[in-house]
């Protein structure tokens, strides 16, 4: 009798854990069924959705906490392979935030912020999640907005709320119900980090039901060596993935292709390098990347790639009117 109960429990066991294994091979997204699409090369591997033709990791799981993880990427003492730039990023801060156009390596930004402007009024809150060292709350406080952030590094937070602005520090869901009222939210670059992207839009759209959405997130044509693999990544977009993940959480949709500047090359990383000693001194460098942005369009466009970055404005469905 005892055999057959441990029998029963270890087939029980086994059960549980071939669900948990099928799981992680349904698509985040939509749930359908996925197959194999690469090696992971030391992690695992990469799984491509056979219907919305999202690609995610297999296992689909950070190294550790959020909190943990980003805020060991931006104090360079945890998770260095592969979070690389996230410290150079923190160093260069002070030089880039009183010069919004020198970090807008995308066309996203600054469509994001037409987008604010001509859709709500000066003084409107704007929320920002996974707002980094803060360069796009600058920008939306220079055009009028109330910027609100959240963001997981406490680093970051600091920084952000020493500029006096209002911070969340932790995930979405540590967020009280009334912290804050947003009348529009935005997303920058983070849908890649996050194991279960499509409940960070379903929690948005709960939360704050009648305010639109835009995410701007790394495309197809966006491919780096080390930025694009796990843990860093652990999914890869397109229009068609981001599109189906927005209706699935309650929002109407329009996604923009936008191209690259050529700038994810690695000449473009190498006359960077150059720079860097000039951070220490932010006039210098301000002035430098002017120069730069002058000259290196025009020597990148043959190397630029379409799809570089997913940009997507989503509205309420209830509400129904697309940002034009």
């Amino acid at each position: 009798m005892r055999n057959q109960a441990e029998n029963r429990r270890d087939s029980t066991a086994a059960e549980v854990v071939t669900a948990d294994a099928s799981r992680e091979l349904e698509c985040p997204i939509c749930g359908d069924a996925s197959v194999h699409a690469e090696p992971a090369p030391n992690w695992g591997e990469w799984r491509r959705c056979v219907t919305c033709t999202l690609e995610f990791t297999n296992p689909r799981r950070l190294p550790d906490r959020p909190e943990v993880v980003f805020q060991g990427a931006y104090t360079g003492n945890r998770f260095e392979s592969g979070f690389y730039d996230f410290r150079k990023l923190l160093n260069k801060r002070e030089a880039l935030i009183e010069t919004p156009n020198l970090w807008y390596w995308t066309p996203a930004y600054p469509q994001v912020l037409d987008w604010l402007t001509k859709r709500l009024p000066r003084g409107a809150t704007v929320l920002e999640l996974g707002c980094g060292p803060g360069f796009f709350l600058h920008a939306m406080r220079r055009e009028g907005f109330d910027a609100v952030g959240l963001d997981v590094a406490e680093v970051t937070v600091e920084k952000n709320r020493k500029d006096g602005f209002r911070v969340w520090h932790g995930t979405l869901d540590t967020m009280p119900p009334d912290w804050v009222r947003a009348d529009a939210i935005v997303v920058f670059f983070i849908m890649h980090h996050l194991e279960n992207p499509l409940e960070l839009l379903k929690s948005i759209k709960t939360r704050w039901p009648h305010s639109p959405l835009a995410v701007a997130q790394y495309g197809p044509g966006s491919k780096d060596p080390v930025r694009g693999a796990p843990p860093r990544n652990l999914t890869r977009w397109n229009s068609v993935s981001m599109g189906t993940a927005f209706r699935t959480a309650g929002y109407s949709p329009k996604v923009l292709d936008l191209p690259s500047s050529g700038g994810e090359r690695r000449i473009f990383g190498t006359i960077r390098e150059i720079l860097r000693p000039t951070m220490a001194v932010p006039w210098l460098y301000r002035f430098n990347k002017r120069i730069e942005r002058r000259l290196l369009p025009k020597m990148m466009k043959p190397l630029s790639q379409e799809a570089e970055v997913i940009l997507t404005f989503g509205e309420p469905k209830e509400t129904g009117s697309l940002p034009k």
